[in-house]
């Protein structure tokens, strides 16, 4: 059975601002509601790159497809 605590009692006590691990998450959409955390997934991103061949040198550039991992 899950006990129901309130929302004020579930607030971290206290915040160690010297730490460079924990930040805090906000929202503009929701501007009263913060969350602390102290990691956080992004997911990669990569371009493809496109080859383009010269006279003197072969010139790698960014292709266009973007690929999410």
């Amino acid at each position: 059975m899950a006990t129901a605590q309130s929302p004020i009692a579930r607030q971290p006590d206290k915040l160690d601002y010297a730490s460079s691990t924990q930040f805090k998450f906000g929202i503009h959409q929701l501007p009263k509601v913060e969350f602390f955390t102290l990691s956080a997934n992004v997911p990669s991103i990569s371009a493809d790159t496109v080859i383009n061949p010269t006279p003197f040198k072969d010139i790698p550039t960014v292709g266009e497809k973007l690929t999410y991992d």
